[in-house]
Parts: structure tokens; C-alpha cells; sequence
């Protein structure tokens, strides 16, 4: 099958007649690529783009044509894998949906220019055939390391994440998202070799299932503990209209005080209109229909020293803790005065520089509860974040919106 993959491959480069058919082809295999992504979940779609990808970059005779195959791979991958990046802007459509396009377009070109960068590089570093592959694996997967870091990083729809439906999922603890994203990018590319690449390749993949199944020490037990997580069931742009905010209040409590004991409720992140340690009364009245147990919550935050905060509070507590990593052009915009000056703004922005990033990520420990490591919405995707208190959190609580 994969070396039926990889002539199709070659035929594709080597009966390309015009400059334009090999970009129209990298675009294509990219939005192939795209397609092991969620929601799709089709990973072997994978081993049909990286042969064809490869064998473009073989054929690139400079550096130059190369960062164009690389870019045009990207754009088509990222083209599909972030089209959900258009309904923030649907929300408000009057205010915020000509955004939307270019957005889009504009995230998809920008994070291209890692795999210019990368296929570029290996064209230059490394002659034609099998050397060069190596080396765009390398490349490709440090590009993509890249991404996860620069400008705060980006590290959405790693090609290692179109794992997470396969047995190699296990991997991912041993390895992390960026080793393994070099793992997939190799085992794709390798069949564009012909048969010995494409024996590389198996060889690899079966080596990898057999690590990732490896028999391994059990953990020691957690202790019990009974979760109640509650949701609004609130469309978006109604989440902050005044006239519907009662009503998600109201189905929160209700879900809050449903039969049961649990230890601890959580709650979504800015679940709540009033602001931190602002409204004691409706905190007295969550703890109550908890029945006593804590309530995790997300709120804002407005401190002396000035700037909105995204915050998860806890009632009962002092405690709290500030969204560290913010999602640029969503909760803060760089280079806030010169956009205002165009009059454009952050969607989440409650002011022109949008919020003001924590400072600290800390475990929390709550009365009853084993210490806990808060992670806010876009958080969640930075391998860092989650790391910072090995061994000093029991559990993780991630409030997404």
C-alpha cells in the first residue's frame, strides 16, 4: 500500500509541466496532511500527502523553490485545520465578521512561513534523494517546535496530534508532542524512497506501537474524589448579554445542587458577570447549593494596580489564580496602540490593551481537596504550563469557555 502511496507520489512531481502545478500539488497534499487532524481523525490520509511532499522537495532545484513548495504545504494545512478560527468573529458580525476572512488567510500564510523556512533549509543543507528527506524531517519537526514558542507560540494541530486515535497515543508521555511530531513527519516521508524507505518506514512505525505498548509500572491509586463539572449550555453570543445571564446563573445553580455529594464543583471559565471577591452574597449561594463543597470558577478580576485579569476564583478562598498565557489578538493585541490607531481590537478585549497576563502558575490547595495546577482555556496546549508543578499537583483543573 505505501509503496503503491509513494509512486502515486512521483508520478505527481515528475508530470509537472508548468511552475504552478507543483504549488497547486503542495497545497493539496497539505490540506491532505490536514485531514489526520480533528475533527476529521483520518491519519492515514498522512501517508498519501508526506510521499508527495517529499518528492516536491526532492525536486526543488533551489532553496527558493523549495520555501515555496514548504509554504504552499503549509497554507493548505493550516487553511483547513484552522478554519474554526472564523466563528470567534461570527459572534458579533456587525462588529467583527470582515475580520473573519482575513484571519484566516492571514494565520494560515503566517504560520506557512515555518515550513518555507524548513523545506528551504533542507534544500540547502542537503543534496537530492534520501539525505534530504532525513533533513526535512529534522527541519520540519524543529519548524514546528518553532511555532509551539515564538510570539508567545502556536503549538495548534501538530501533525503528532493526529495520533491521538491510534494505538501510538501512548507515546506521546514518553516523548512529547514535538519528539513525536518528528516520528510522524519521518515514518510519512520515507516512503517516497521506493521500497527501502518504505521498509524504514514500517520498521519505525512497528517499533513505535511496541514502545508505546511497552509494559510499564501501574501507578499508586488516587484518592477518591467525586467531580461535578456544570456548563450553561449557552450559545456564545449570549454569554454575555444581560438579559440571558440570569438564565445561565439559574441553570448553573440548578446543575450545582442536582442530587449527590460531590467533593468539589467546577464551573467554566468567566462563568460569572460580577468580578473577583465582588459579590460575597452570590459566592454564599454557590457554596450553599454545593452543599458546602468549594465551587471552581471562572471570573475577571480588576486589581489596584489596574488591568483585567481572566481569573479562577474559589469559593470559600482567597485563592486565586490569573491566566498566565493569553491567546494574542483574542485577550490582548500586540502592539495594542498601534491597532487602536486603525481602530481595531482585541474580540475578548475589555479595553484597548485588552487583559493583563498573571504572573504566577501555582498549585492551589483547597480545604478537602489534593493541591490542584489551574490551567485557563488556550493554556491547556502549552506542554510547559502543564509540567510546572510535576510533582506538586495531584490533579490538573482546566476551565475552558
Amino acid at each position: 500500500m505505501r509503496a503503491r502511496l509513494a509512486t502515486l507520489g512521483a508520478t505527481l512531481s515528475k508530470t509537472a509541466r508548468f511552475t504552478t502545478r507543483p504549488r497547486l500539488a503542495a497545497v493539496l497534499a497539505g490540506a491532505l496532511l490536514g485531514f489526520g487532524q480533528s475533527p476529521y481523525d483520518f491519519p492515514l490520509a498522512m501517508l498519501l500527502a508526506g510521499p508527495v511532499l517529499a518528492h516536491l522537495a526532492i525536486a526543488a532545484a533551489t532553496p527558493r523553490r523549495a520555501a515555496l513548495i514548504g509554504w504552499c504545504a503549509g497554507f493548505g494545512y493550516f487553511a483547513l485545520v484552522l478554519s474554526w478560527i472564523v466563528e470567534p468573529f461570527l459572534v458579533d458580525i456587525a462588529r467583527h465578521g470582515w475580520m473573519a476572512p482575513f484571519a484566516l488567510v492571514g494565520l494560515a500564510g503566517g504560520l506557512a512561513l515555518f515550513w518555507a523556512g524548513a523545506f528551504g533549509l533542507a534544500q540547502r543543507l542537503a543534496p537530492a534523494g534520501a539525505a534530504r528527506v532525513v533533513m526535512l524531517a529534522v527541519l520540519w519537526a524543529g519548524a514546528e517546535a518553532l511555532r509551539g514558542h515564538v510570539l508567545t507560540g502556536f503549538p495548534w494541530a501538530l501533525p503528532a496530534y493526529a495520533l491521538l486515535e491510534t494505538p501510538w497515543l501512548p507515546l506521546a508521555a514518553d516523548l512529547g508532542p514535538y519528539a513525536l511530531t518528528l516520528l510522524v513527519l519521518t515514518a510519512i516521508l520515507l516512503p517516497a524512497l521506493g521500497r527501502g524507505g518504505v521498509a524504514a518506514s514500517l520498521a519505525l512505525t512497528l517499533a513505535a506501537l511496541a514502545l508505546a505498548h511497552r509494559p510499564v509500572a501501574a501507578p499508586a491509586p488516587a484518592p477518591g474524589l467525586t467531580v461535578r463539572l456544570v456548563q450553561p449550555n449557552a450559545a456564545q453570543h449570549l454569554k454575555r448579554d444581560p438579559a440571558h445571564m440570569p438564565i445561565f446563573w439559574q441553570r448553573m445553580m440548578a446543575a450545582t445542587a442536582a442530587p449527590g455529594a460531590p467533593d468539589v464543583v467546577i464551573w467554566p471559565e468567566v462563568a460569572v458577570s460580577f468580578l473577583y471577591a465582588s459579590a460575597p452574597e452570590a459566592e454564599a449561594a454557590m457554596a450553599k447549593a454545593a452543599a458546602g463543597a468549594p465551587v471552581i470558577y471562572g471570573t475577571r478580576r480588576w486589581p489596584e494596580t489596574g488591568g483585567w485579569r481572566n481569573t479562577l476564583a474559589v469559593t470559600g478562598s482567597r485563592d486565586f489564580y490569573d491566566k498566565v498565557h493569553l491567546v494574542p489578538f483574542g485577550e490582548y493585541m500586540p502592539f495594542a496602540e498601534v491597532f487602536a490607531e486603525l481602530g481595531i481590537f482585541g474580540l475578548a478585549a475589555e479595553e484597548r490593551g485588552g487583559y493583563v497576563p498573571g504572573t504566577v502558575r501555582a498549585p492551589l490547595s483547597v480545604r478537602g481537596l489534593p493541591a490542584f495546577l489551574p490551567l485557563i482555556c488556550y493554556e491547556a496546549v502549552f506542554q510547559g504550563g502543564v509540567r510546572a508543578a510535576r510533582g506538586e499537583a495531584a490533579w490538573i483543573v482546566h476551565l475552558p469557555n
